[in-house]
């Protein structure tokens, strides 16, 4: 695999799949020692490392979710 993939945002170093750096990050609702809403387990929004830390777009999770999160972006749609 070619450095043009790690330029662009779609694959770390370690050539696991990450979210592009146009696409907001969430710190998702809850913790590992709490439990995590629903979805926010697996989001890649909450998991996925940015390609460049200092140059990261954050969302704040939304405050009621009736069934599922609309920003939900689950691994294997990436």
């Amino acid at each position: 695999m070619g450095t043009a993939w790690l330029a662009m945002g779609a694959f770390s170093s370690e050539d696991e799949m990450t979210l592009p750096t146009d696409v907001a990050r969430c710190p998702g609702v809850g913790s590992d020692a709490e439990g995590w809403r629903e979805g926010c387990e697996t989001c890649l929004r909450r998991t996925s490392p940015p390609a460049d830390p200092e140059r990261v777009w954050m969302m704040s999770p939304p405050a009621l979710v009736a069934f599922w999160c609309e920003y939900l972006i689950e691994p294997e749609a990436a």
